[in-house]
């Protein structure tokens, strides 16, 4: 009786560790919107969940890869980095904790082969909930100037439920592959409305309206990056994508202020009125120029993580009024400033490698059920590591759960195609 008891409690302790990360997972897009807090908090429950059934089954396997041994790596010497800075308590702030990202990738592809369909229906739902909420608030905030929580349109900008966080077009814009990817693979299991072409071409058309009212013009190229990514991947056919095109130029020419702050005021801001071409605008080309000079005295560690906004007040690096912010506002150009050589060697690592994963799926002969869920992962990825466009603090908390969401989908993708 009680060796029944023992393994009765034993199975309600693993039903328990795998069951709240799982359903985490599944929740994450909710909690992204809801900002930084609850997705951090959510990603360090699944990794002590992780570590604690990993230990408690002796299932070491998910550790014994190129993925965490590389990031590892990549973990100590952002350690390094930071102890030898000027400012080391601030910049360990970001650093210490950086292997949670790691283990939160280990965790999805976890929960991925043990609970696969479980994870990704109730995901897909959630995901496409969130899609159409967002699209049916962020109208309402356009036309009455407010959300239905009261939270007031920023310089036209639709912001949503994200508040003074302009950042509903970078959440849309990053995580619409991943829909696309889970309609794919969903598609194989269930016939029924949702999953009709229709369907499909409906999100990806509200997709496209939320990153427009957003007015973030990296958000727009990206995902502008994505469709035509996908297209050429046989993903969206010529004639949806047409249809999306035409919808989305409809859109623009009823209103304005989208059209003249994404077209208008970049050209504006690019070519000043003494024709001289700048880097996106005066105040980007002020950030990277600091920026460069930071790295120069700093080229092989670095001034340390998140340590630009200590240099950048300095006379020495000071370009002109803009420069000093809390990041550079492009990923390779603060990773150049605040990690070095070194650290910028392991992101264009990253970035190559998955180009080049990009070209073998494109000719793969082998129409696998998992191909076109991997490439949309891969379109994930990329737009995150695209090095030619302004780009969000890399240590911010909820970049870095953007950034390493879909690392863990790429793990258990790649094991699936590895042993077609």
């Amino acid at each position: 009786m009680k060796k029944q008891n023992l393994y009765i409690k034993k199975n309600n302790l693993n039903f328990f560790l795998e069951k709240i990360p799982s359903y985490l997972i599944i929740l994450l897009p909710v909690l992204l919107v809801s900002g930084s807090f609850l997705p951090d908090l959510a990603i360090t429950v699944c990794c002590i969940c992780f570590l604690l059934i990993s230990f408690k089954k002796k299932n070491f396997f998910y550790f014994k890869n190129n993925f965490f041994i590389f990031f590892i790596i990549f973990y100590i010497y952002l350690l390094i980095s930071s102890l030898l800075s000027s400012n080391i308590l601030f910049s360990l702030h970001s650093s210490l904790f950086f292997f949670r990202v790691i283990l939160f990738s280990l965790c999805v592809w976890y929960l991925l082969d043990i609970n696969e369909y479980f994870i990704l229906k109730r995901l897909f739902y959630v995901l496409v909930f969130v899609l159409i909420f967002l699209s049916i608030d962020g109208t309402y905030q356009l036309i009455y100037k407010k959300n239905i929580f009261g939270l007031k349109l920023i310089n036209d900008r639709v912001s949503s439920f994200f508040g003074d966080e302009l950042i509903m077009g970078s959440f849309v814009s990053r995580i619409f592959p991943i829909f696309v990817g889970l309609f794919y693979y969903l598609k194989n299991k269930k016939n029924n409305l949702i999953f009709s072409e229709y369907f499909y071409l409906i999100i990806t058309i509200l997709s496209g309206y939320l990153v427009l009212i957003s007015g973030e013009r990296a958000s727009l190229f990206f995902y502008i990056l994505s469709i035509f990514f996908l297209s050429l991947m046989n993903l969206f056919r010529i004639k949806y994508l047409i249809i999306i095109i035409t919808t989305l130029t409809i859109f623009f020419s009823f209103h304005n202020t989208t059209f003249n702050r994404m077209f208008n005021n970049t050209l504006e801001q690019i070519v000043l009125e003494n024709k001289r071409v700048t880097f996106f605008s005066s105040v980007h080309e002020a950030h990277y120029l600091s920026a460069y000079k930071i790295f120069k005295d700093n080229i092989i560690l670095g001034a340390g993580p998140r340590n630009f906004r200590f240099f950048c007040n300095d006379n020495k690096y000071l370009i002109s009024k803009y420069s000093c912010t809390t990041h550079p506002h492009n990923t390779y150009i603060q990773i150049l400033a605040e990690t070095g050589l070194i650290g910028f060697f392991f992101i264009c690592f990253i970035f190559f490698h998955i180009l080049r994963e990009s070209i073998k799926v494109f000719f793969l002969k082998h129409k696998n059920k998992f191909r076109k869920f991997y490439i949309s992962i891969l379109a994930m990825i990329l737009i995150t590591l695209w090095p030619l466009v302004p780009s969000g603090n890399f240590f911010h908390n909820w970049l870095l759960v953007i950034y390493f969401l879909p690392a863990g989908f790429y793990l258990w993708l790649k094991d699936k195609l590895n042993k077609v």
